[in-house]
């Protein structure tokens, strides 16, 4: 094995076919057909990681290059082919990185630019002021650039041989006036340049702006006075065309438009009244007509599905027919159309919220509260498919976890039970093996242990050897040997009876220290036994909250399918359901928070005792060492 131990597989096979051509043996053809697959794993890595190389030394050229999305594609096919490995993956990152930062410099460099030439163009326009803010601008963007600080200051040295203080004061009120006035800012332009008129009488450009302010403002009255003339007119001839009054109204019509000639609604209506004098209309007949064409458009909005636009056509209907029950029908049919659309919406959008809700648990593994959750969109939609299937998955899952607990609880039972055999804690072993059996009768192992411990604690006792009877003659017992009662003998006596003395008190000691170790196991075989009824208790309870769990989802899947039959009474079927279902929830959690802590109890019980113990034996152990 030391070929194997050195990974040099090719030697330690040719060695194990000498052995083999010497000796044939089952040991050396498994050595040798190891030594083969070892081989041939190597030769697997070796091509593997040629072809790893390979790419991660192409992707790293095209990095060199500056051919970044080429180079992360060449990385990404080299963790294809090792996926744990973490240097294509850094690499991949940080090219991802590097190109934000190009980008985010190549954004800077344009804003800069733009900056500065903006600055170059303020100064050949001679407005030195807002040219510097551009400069400072510029320097924001590049703080250890030199170019904008020396353009600033030629451009702060070209404005004081250009502008006197006073000339600046001048210049700060024009923009100022300007800005209020693109702004239609009227009276704060008016103040502005009322001032600068002030400040220098000479100067024309202030006069012209309030020249025009003015021309302005009387422009909008005149427009504000027209339209209000406007609609005042348009709503009389209005009135006059509904009572009947078909000249008046013509006439009402051109006195508007000769207000606001640019508007052809007036020319529309005057058509209409024209037409109806002309041909003679009976107006009722009239009115009948456009009646029938608005609810002919309201019916065809209605077909379209544009329920807005068809309450607009019965409202024009109604106009023609005030009282028509037909119109207000349709109108209230379009309103509750809308009103069910809206509930619709607001429905579909706390579904979408529901599920989302739900899938969360499902994503994070709490597959009860996942069902729960699913269970809920049922009894609120009882005909979607996707809760009812996840809700199936959950049940899947949770079925997993309580096969899971039942064979771990299992395993501890036969692990602790083989523990106290291997240990000859028979009688412990027993109850344990015992416990298995009653939970997994079909397995025959704890039953073939159980029959091992009886077979062991039931050996035959041998019979009774027949012992000579003693003699009735009475011996006289030494009373010790002989002594010459000298001083000598005497110490000498001392000196062992005070020896003895101390081997008596050390044994002692030892038996004590025994009985403590003795009870120290004990005290832990009975800490392991009660946590392994608890795990099996807990595990029990985790079983029957899912069968709880199971059955109350059956019921309410039953109240679903009442739900479909009668709306009514499954409704509030599903109310009891979901009522019953989380009075069994609460009291699985009382049971299951109940058996936590009564394991918690018991273990600081036994933890206490063992410390106690502990506290016994160190004390024992200086006593000792203090007689030694």
């Amino acid at each position: 094995m030391a070929f194997q131990n050195q990974n040099k597989y090719a030697e330690a096979k040719q060695k194990y076919l000498e052995a083999k051509a010497i000796k044939a043996d089952d040991e050396v053809e498994k050595a040798i057909a190891w030594c083969d697959k070892k081989m041939a794993e190597e030769q697997k890595d070796a091509e593997l990681n040629k072809k790893y190389n390979a790419a991660m030394a192409e992707a790293k050229d095209l990095e060199a290059g500056k051919k970044y999305d080429e180079a992360i594609a060449k990385y990404g096919e080299a963790l294809t082919l090792k996926s744990t490995e973490q240097e294509p993956k850094n690499r991949i990152e940080a090219i991802k990185a590097l190109k934000a930062q190009n980008a985010e410099q190549q954004k800077v460099e344009e804003e800069y630019q733009a900056a500065l030439k903006k600055g170059d163009d303020l100064v050949a326009a001679k407005e030195y002021a807002k040219a510097i803010q551009s400069y400072n601008a510029a320097l924001v963007l590049k703080p250890y650039e030199k170019l904008p600080v020396e353009k600033a200051d030629n451009a702060k040295k070209l404005s004081e041989m250009e502008t006197t203080e006073s000339d600046q004061a001048y210049q700060k009120i024009i923009d100022v006036g300007n800005k209020a006035f693109e702004e239609k800012n009227y009276i704060k332009a008016k103040e502005m340049f009322s001032r600068a008129t002030n400040f220098r009488p000479a100067d024309q450009y202030p006069k012209q702006k309030l020249e025009q302010i003015e021309a302005l403002e009387k422009q909008e009255k005149l427009a504000q006075d027209q339209l209000t003339q406007f609609n005042k007119k348009m709503a009389e001839a209005d009135g006059l065309a509904k009572a009947n009054k078909l000249e008046e109204a013509i006439t009402a019509y051109k006195a508007a438009k000769t207000i606001k000639p640019d508007d052809l609604v007036p020319d529309q209506k005057i058509s209409e009244l024209q037409a109806l004098l002309a041909n003679k209309v009976d107006p009722a007949a009239e009115e009948q007509k456009l009646y029938e064409a608005a609810m002919s458009r309201g019916n065809s909005a209605a077909s379209a599905k544009d329920y807005n636009g068809a309450i607009t056509q019965y409202e024009e209907a109604l106009r023609h027919k005030s009282k028509d029950q037909t119109a207000q029908n349709k109108i209230a049919e379009m309103r509750q159309i809308l009103d069910d659309l809206a509930k619709e919406k607001a429905s579909n959008k706390e579904l979408e919220s529901l599920i989302a809700a739900a899938d969360k648990e499902f994503n994070d593994s709490k597959w009860s509260d996942a069902k729960k959750a699913y269970d809920n969109i049922l009894s609120k939609f009882p005909s979607n498919a996707y809760a009812y299937e996840q809700g199936k998955k959950c049940e899947i899952k949770l079925k997993e976890e309580r096969d899971a607990d039942i064979e771990r609880v299992y395993r501890n039972l036969i692990s602790g039970a083989d523990d106290k055999f291997d240990n000859k804690k028979y009688e412990k072993a027993k109850e344990l093996y015992e416990r298995a059996v009653a939970q997994r009768p079909n397995d025959p192992y704890p039953k073939q242990r159980l029959k091992d411990i009886q077979n062991i604690l039931n050996k035959p006792v041998a019979n009774n050897v027949s012992t000579p009877a003693k003699s009735n003659q009475i011996e006289l017992k030494s009373l010790g040997e002989e002594t010459d009662n000298s001083l000598d003998e005497g110490a000498k006596k001392l000196q062992v009876a005070n020896d003895q003395r101390k081997k008596n008190k050390n044994r002692k000691l030892v038996d004590k220290q025994k009985g403590i170790n003795d009870k120290n196991e004990e005290l832990t075989l009975k800490q392991t036994s009660q946590t392994l009824s608890a795990d099996s208790t807990l595990a029990q309870i985790r079983i029957d909250n899912s069968v709880r769990d199971e059955a109350a989802y059956n019921k309410v899947q039953n109240n679903v399918d009442v739900m479909k039959e009668k709306s009514a009474g499954a409704i509030q079927s599903a109310e009891q359901s979901n009522t019953i279902k989380e009075l069994n929830i609460v009291n699985q959690k009382a049971q299951l928070e109940a058996a936590t802590q009564a394991v918690s109890v018991t273990n600081s019980a036994l933890d206490g005792a063992a410390i106690d113990n502990d506290e016994i034996l160190k004390k024992a152990n200086s006593e000792l060492g203090n007689v030694a």
